[in-house]
């Protein structure tokens, strides 16, 4: 058995039950659902997460479902609802030069192409077909971006994101 360390990345949400054997639908946060198989933890919220093994993953009309060893009736599966999956950060593929995972996004100052200070970048949205970025003005307020070329001009890890969002969003967001 692997000890859980700081080195784990969320890689999907439980949504619920599917059917009546203990399988769960997931919200997958990684592009393959093969990376959920095997070792993984469970957490809720901010409790201390719980080792669990991902017995099986196959997709139901477009949506991941995995079974859980232990979890045998959707009563079981009802009681995970909204529970993060952790695995280890190394099953992840390595990345591309121009690639980042949202986990090293997260937490980012975001600017406009004109050096002004937006707020920081607070989570990714999976949306099906797109991703779409939620960024947290410094006053609180939210703003929501497709994470499009088009409107994300560049990222550093060191100094922040930088984006030219379409006209009218961000006024559409900060109007008071």
């Amino acid at each position: 058995m692997t000890a859980l360390t700081s080195e784990c990345v969320v890689a999907g949400r439980l949504a619920g039950p599917h059917g009546i054997r203990g399988d769960i639908r997931v919200e997958l946060l990684v592009e393959n659902t093969d990376l959920l198989l095997g070792e993984a933890w469970l957490q809720a919220g901010d409790r201390s997460p719980v080792r669990a093994e991902i017995a099986s993953v196959r997709q139901h009309r477009g949506t991941p479902v995995v079974h859980l060893k232990g979890v045998e009736d959707r009563t079981a599966a009802a009681a995970l609802r909204g529970m993060s999956i952790l695995i280890p950060e190394s099953r992840l593929p390595e990345l591309d030069e121009d690639e980042f995972y949202i986990d090293d996004l997260t937490g980012l100052p975001v600017f406009l192409t004109d050096g002004s200070r937006i707020g920081t970048l607070d989570e990714a949205i999976d949306l099906g077909e797109q991703e779409t970025w939620r960024i947290l003005t410094d006053d609180g307020r939210e703003i929501l971006l497709p994470a499009v070329p088009e409107f994300v001009v560049s990222i550093h890890l060191e100094d922040g994101i930088v984006i030219r969002p379409p006209e009218g969003l961000l006024e559409l967001y900060l109007k008071p």
